[in-house]
């Protein structure tokens, strides 16, 4: 996986690398000798037209070192059909050239793991199979930055989903790339001559063919090996030596893992080679021939299985129990003897026969040679075909055939019943364990054998970050506490600060998710170093130099389309932790206090604190986790932000100043989409807030509603309903208890029930009920001004509130002043227009601007502009 932020940044720069191979002299394999074939005695085994080359009707069988030569080639480039590079190059080529083009022209990432896929074109997964490899696979190139190297023939499943895969990635986010490289035969292209003709060096191809496969084109590299031939069988040995020289070669140490999802025998050689190399291998079960072949004497000779020790101490034992079964092996190459490399010791080589390999497998071993006999009926067609050859009537093979059924039986019987079958890793769909966590103990694996080998090693802290960042949960308590040890110790807290902001830039949710488990003090781990110098940048508070990296350029950039951080203005660049209240202040408003100082104002008076001083200002857990939420709502990065809220406090009023930023982001959204996109997101918070409150609401109502009016000090000393009103949070409003909240407002902080039941009383009794209550009040309880102020009110009759405001007869010659009703109506309304003002100027907002935007708000107060501005001014 890389970063790019150009889906093909290599066609823009073809002219340069192109020269850079030019310089390799990469060379083709052409076949120079027509060997007809016994099928079309027109046509040669190689498939290819070339009638100019020298006709041989003696040579019967065609040869590669014979019968063909290698001519350099400058068929390299840029694919037409997908706009990305290839190269062509002869099968005998040295593998670290394609390295160096790899690694070094096309300058690809050097990878944190090697998925080597082998499958064939029969293998087809069911859809649950399918959905599982195209996510697992996925997640685990993301996680590991790994280079996923497959056949590219679109024939096959895995293929055509590791190219989905690239493809899903490229839309989803285009800054995370997975490099997925195929690694196939060049004749085996279609029309893989017209590529040839199509280079920007305009040759000709010498020979043309028709290849049996299309070209998969969501892949991000391609090499294709030439070995002369044209639709020929294909074993995928050549790229599996190429992923090995890529892991083991010029002194890297990539851990590399192969995955086999079907495939035919013809993947026996490159299974047996791997797991010799100490390479992991997990295999699909269910995928089909050799897998599950694989998978089921692994199951049955599990029990049975021991190491070579004990083995050879029960050999005796071993050849009584199967003298009664070596009549039924009906192999003619029972006896012949096979080199072996013992994977304890490299450096040993000796021979062993068949019959001693089969030994292992007991009273299984009639039954494993049928199955594996069978499997090679279905390649044997194919064999015969790339040879030209006719296949012999009846089932009896030819000595050349029992010689390859022999190392087939050979290398799959050690790879089932020795220590080579330590390195094979299976998955079953119907477990509940996922192919991620498998292919991940398989890169575990993979790195411990690196370590064994070589003087590097890894430790418990590695294993500790790489299962969080694989999402892989730890196995027992023990490996959790010990997860929570290494992240709090104190000799390590810099690498730990490093690796979560590392996390959080890259947007690892199941690396997040994993970390807010454990129990560690994120206050030392985020907080200031007490070992570091204390000459700061004053931009930033010695308690948020976290923020500091976060907010740097490279950091906070998110490639999503939705990001919009940087559209608010240019000159915010976020340097300076003014520039962050600032942005809050455009996007909250300022009715909200400044959370983050001015850190720019009297530089120069500022003077060196001590420790005791430099802390005053002590930030707790609650403080950094709202630092983290309002960084990930700010960059996009929204599912990260709902695991750090579920940490938090406060957050009813978290959700809210979500939702309100949210809604803020839609007049910088380029398009209509984008803005549906952010309403329905900011709606998801609004829910949020609702759901809290409801789940409040229900345990303690009262407690609820101190809840929603009460001044929140960690979002600047504003209030959940504050937040709510100002992000136009109506279902939020609408809930029971904010309707009870302003119901209480209304009554000037009354008990609504108490005075509902005072008034039903009143007007029953006429008011006499009162008289008692107060009496009883006045003697027996001290109520509050305002309380006893109230009563007077309520303990008056509801016709005897009201009075006539106007006199209505007009001025006369006896009357010539004004009514004194008039008067007093005048006097009322100037009252009223006096508390409209005090109301204006004593609001949230700090500056004049926001006053006005707040008091004459189209979408919640537009009576006061088009109702109650006018009314007063026909009024006066």
């Amino acid at each position: 996986m890389s970063k790019s932020t150009d889906p093909h940044p290599l066609s823009n720069d073809s002219v340069v690398w192109t020269s850079a191979i030019d310089r390799l002299s990469f060379q083709k394999r052409i076949c120079t000798t027509f060997i007809p074939k016994e099928t079309d005695g027109e046509c040669c085994v190689c498939n290819y037209d070339h009638s100019e080359s020298e006709t041989s009707p003696l040579i019967k069988t065609w040869n590669l070192e014979s019968h063909t030569k290698n001519e350099s080639t400058k068929c390299y480039g840029i694919l037409p059909q997908s706009k990305l590079p290839y190269l062509r190059c002869d099968i005998k080529t040295e593998l670290d050239q394609i390295c160096l083009v790899l690694l070094g022209v096309w300058d690809i990432p050097v990878p944190g793991f090697i998925m080597r896929m082998i499958s064939d074109a029969d293998t087809t997964p069911n859809i649950k199979m399918e959905k599982e490899l195209l996510q697992s696979i996925s997640e685990a190139a993301v996680v590991s930055d790994a280079w996923i190297i497959t056949s590219g023939y679109k024939e096959e499943s895995i293929s055509e989903l590791v190219g989905e895969m690239v493809y899903k990635s490229r839309i989803k986010n285009p800054e995370i790339s997975v490099s997925a490289i195929a690694v196939g035969k060049w004749g085996n292209i279609h029309d893989c001559h017209k590529i040839e003709e199509r280079s920007p060096f305009n040759q000709s191809a010498s020979y043309k063919g028709h290849g049996r496969y299309k070209l998969e084109l969501n892949h991000t590299h391609y090499i294709f090996f030439d070995d002369g031939t044209c639709d020929s069988l294909d074993n995928g040995e050549f790229a599996s030596n190429l992923a090995r020289e890529i892991s083991y070669g010029a002194r890297r140490r990539i851990p590399l893992t192969s995955i086999v999802i079907g495939g035919t025998l013809h993947a026996v050689s490159s299974i047996f080679t791997d797991l010799q190399k100490q390479i992991p291998v997990v295999i699909v079960e269910g995928s089909g021939q050799i897998a599950d072949l694989l998978c089921k004497y692994l199951k049955l000779t599990e029990s049975s299985y021991k190491s070579f020790e004990i083995e050879n101490q029960q050999t005796n034992a071993t050849d009584e129990e199967s003298i009664d079964h070596d009549d039924d092996m009906n192999i003619t190459m029972i006896d012949e003897e096979f080199l072996q490399d013992d994977a304890g010791n490299s450096s040993s080589v000796n021979k062993i026969t068949l019959r001693e390999a089969l030994r292992p497998l007991g009273r299984k071993r009639v039954e494993f040679a049928n199955d594996v006999r069978k499997l090679y009926s279905n390649i044997r067609q194919e064999e015969y075909e790339t040879k030209g050859k006719r296949l012999p009537v009846g089932e009896l093979l030819s000595l050349d055939e029992e010689k390859s059924l022999g190392q087939y039986l050979f290398k799959l019987s050690r790879c089932i019943t020795t220590t080579l079958r330590e390195n094979i890793y299976t998955f079953n769909i119907n477990t509940s364990k996922s192919l991620k966590e498998t292919i991940y103990h398989a890169f575990i694996q993979a790195r411990n054998n690196l370590s064994r080998t070589k003087t590097s090693h890894t430790t418990a802290d590695d294993h500790v970050h790489l299962a969080l960042r694989w999402n892989v949960a730890d196995a027992t308590d023990s490996q959790s506490a010990t997860s929570s040890r290494i992240w709090n110790d104190s000799t390590k807290m810099a690498q730990n600060r490093l690796l979560l902001i590392n996390a959080l830039s890259k947007n690892l949710i199941v690396f997040i998710r994993n970390f807010v488990k454990l129990d560690i003090d994120i206050t030392v781990l985020l907080g200031p170093d007490k070992y570091a110098s204390r000459i700061i940048n004053n931009s930033w508070s010695r308690n948020r130099q976290y923020l500091k990296e976060l907010y740097s350029e490279t950091r906070r950039k998110n490639r999503d389309p939705l990001y919009l951080l940087d559209q608010i203005s240019r000159k915010l660049n976020i340097k300076e932790e003014m520039h962050l209240s600032t942005v809050l202040k455009i996007l909250v408003g300022d009715f909200m206090d400044p959370l983050y100082e001015n850190r720019t104002k009297n530089l120069g008076s500022t003077r060196l604190k001590t420790d005791e001083n430099a802390n005053i200002e002590k930030l707790d857990a609650e403080h950094i986790y709202r630092d983290l939420f309002l960084w990930c709502i700010l960059t996009y990065r929204l599912e990260m932000a709902k695991i750090f809220l579920s940490q938090m406090k406060t957050r009813i009023c978290s959700a809210l100043v979500a939702s309100k930023i949210l809604k803020s982001f839609i007049s910088y959204a380029p398009d209509k989409v984008s803005k549906e996109i952010l309403l329905s997101k900011a709606a998801d918070f609004e829910m949020y807030a609702i759901e809290f409150v409801r789940c409040s609401y229900f345990y303690d109502k009262y407690q609820t509603c101190e809840l929603i009016m009460r001044r929140v000090d960690l979002y600047g000393g504003t209030t959940c309903l504050q937040m709510a009103i100002a992000a136009n949070n109506k279902k939020f409003i609408h809930e029971d208890a904010c309707q009870a909240l302003l119901t209480n407002i209304w009554y000037d902080k009354l008990d609504p029930g108490r005075e509902k039941t005072r008034l039903i009383l009143n007007i029953l009794t006429f008011g006499i009920w009162q008289i008692f209550a107060s009496l009883y009040e006045k003697h027996f309880s001290k109520p509050s001004a305002k309380t006893q102020a109230a009563d007077i009110v309520t303990s008056v009759p509801p016709q005897q509130r009201y009075y006539m405001l106007y006199a209505f007869d007009p001025p006369s010659k006896d009357t010539l002043a004004i009514h004194w009703t008039e008067i007093l109506t005048i006097i009322i309304v100037t009252t009223m227009l006096l508390e409209e003002i005090r109301q204006f100027f004593f609001q949230d907002q700090s500056s004049l601007k926001g006053k006005i935007y707040a008091y004459f708000d189209l979408n919640n107060r537009v009576s006061n502009l088009f109702l109650i501005l006018p009314a007063y001014l026909l009024f006066y």
